[in-house]
């Protein structure tokens, strides 16, 4: 529960934090950075999953975690480009809805 409480604080604080550094921005220097929230928001859901992994002595889990690290840096690749759009869908299908149906199945056993 610390694990992803303080993953949840850290994405409320990366938010707040990049809406804070863009305020006086022109409104283009704003929109690139706001392409580097992806990245950022990628390693904070990789190090929440390492950490179960390595305390519930999950070791599959770190499949997870390295995922999201190596998107984080496909995203930051990827950038300001449509290519932005599929990744993002294959992140919140692979990263997120995949990881949550196998442990939703494998509880029920």
């Amino acid at each position: 529960m610390a694990t992803w409480s303080g993953a949840f604080i850290g994405l409320v604080t990366t938010v707040v934090g990049f809406r804070i550094f863009t305020q006086d921005q022109l409104p283009s220097d704003s929109i690139s950075v706001s392409y580097m929230l992806p990245s950022v928001l990628l390693v904070l859901w990789g190090t929440a999953w390492w950490v179960t992994g390595i305390l519930n002595d999950r070791r599959s889990l770190l499949l997870i975690a390295f995922g999201s690290f190596g998107s984080a840096i496909v995203m930051a690749l990827v950038g300001n480009s449509p290519s932005i759009l599929p990744m993002t869908a294959a992140c919140l299908l692979l990263l997120a809805f995949l990881p949550a149906v196998l442990l939703m199945r494998e509880r029920r056993h």
